[in-house]
């Protein structure tokens, strides 16, 4: 299985949320293959970390082993992939233009969606209810 985590999902793996359980529960189920990031999606992920800090739902020195955790398990647990950004960029206005106004995804959101597409993923993990709409909506599975 070729997955896709966006960053509600990444998040649950990284820091102990109400869905950390269930992403790891479902990692495993896929296999615990390593997971994908691209540029993209580490510096949203890493901002998503930092931000818990400012509206002070996570301690400074939380969200730097967080990070540091993120950056100890590239090659193990994740691995990067380069994007076509050109491409995926297309890909989510072609997107947004088919499902924005039904589903309400944001364009952060619509630009994983595409990514996800673009590189050939087999499924999309998220936790995020607009984005899993949208994807079911293109075609595209999810899991949970």
């Amino acid at each position: 299985m070729k997955p896709y985590a966006d960053t509600s999902f990444l998040v649950s793996i990284l820091l102990k949320t109400a869905d950390t359980g269930a992403a790891f529960a479902l990692w495993r189920q896929i296999g615990a293959t390593p997971l994908p990031i691209n540029p993209w999606r580490r510096l949203e992920l890493r901002n998503a970390i930092r931000r818990r800090v400012f509206t002070g739902a996570l301690h400074h020195h939380a969200a730097s082993s967080a990070l540091r955790l993120l950056d100890d398990s590239m090659g193990e647990d994740f691995f990067h992939q380069p994007l076509a950004w050109t491409s995926v960029l297309r890909r989510a206005e072609a997107l947004g233009g088919a499902h924005t106004e039904d589903c309400g995804i944001r364009s952060a959101d619509l630009f994983h969606l595409a990514a996800c597409l673009e590189n050939r993923a087999d499924v999309l993990l998220t936790f995020d209810g607009a984005q899993a709409k949208t994807a079911r909506a293109a075609g595209c599975a999810v899991l949970p």
